[in-house]
């Protein structure tokens, strides 16, 4: 099992295998159709209540922003979304996607952040959960890295894979309805990593991500 938790300078981390427990999918088992196993999600959802600082779920699938191809049909995240097929990110099992956002929308748990890699090409994304009243519950923070080195064009994303400005509705697993916002940026192209460092920014937390040429976007958890 490659999913682990662990502790890096004072901060916790939760590491996922998207890769080797995804399920297999097809039409008519995309209701089905699991990115890991239920008990990693189970594990990572008590993970996810363990603490109001700064957490990070490090994952090689990108959880947001969704793909164009993957909401092409339906944006929804359930079943009938038949575009999902088309994506192999979290957009790709939107049950999976689901289960994990209701959950952080159910306990309006904060200061989350994804950190992904596997498309070559860096982006942001910002999330804002709202109850059905239009009350903001909590936001939480994706953010993709570049390639350390991706010569070949083909294997690489490109800008207009994403939905940059993107809005859908999550059915929590307690019957609770929630609508999440999401805006999506790209920043300048180039290989190489990605350095997030952290600080406490009055009562809340802040983010400097500095991505390949040295360009650094601060964001406000």
């Amino acid at each position: 099992m490659l999913d682990r938790d662990f502790e890096f300078d004072e901060f916790d981390f939760f590491l996922l295998d998207t890769r080797r427990q995804r399920s297999h999918r097809k039409v008519g088992t995309l209701a089905s159709a699991e990115l890991f196993d239920v008990d990693t999600l189970n594990r990572l959802l008590d993970w996810l209540d363990s603490t109001n600082r700064p957490k990070f779920v490090v994952s090689p699938s990108m959880v947001l922003p969704r793909h164009r191809r993957a909401v092409q049909r339906d944006g929804s995240l359930n079943a009938s979304n038949l575009s999902a097929l088309h994506s192999d990110g979290w957009d790709g099992y939107p049950g999976t996607l689901q289960k994990v956002l209701g959950h952080i929308a159910d306990e309006g748990i904060s200061n989350v952040v994804f950190l992904s890699g596997d498309e070559h090409r860096s982006s942001i994304a910002s999330a804002e959960i709202f109850d059905m009243a239009g009350q903001l519950v909590t936001k939480f923070k994706s953010i993709h890295t570049a390639a350390m080195w991706a010569p070949f064009p083909f294997a690489n994303a490109i800008d207009e894979d994403i939905v940059e400005n993107d809005e859908f509705v999550i059915e929590s697993a307690a019957l609770q309805q929630f609508t999440c916002k999401v805006q999506s940026r790209r920043p300048p192209r180039g290989d190489g990593p990605t350095y997030v460092s952290v600080s406490e920014d009055g009562d809340g937390w802040k983010l400097d991500c500095e991505f390949a040429g040295g360009v650094v976007e601060t964001l406000v958890l």
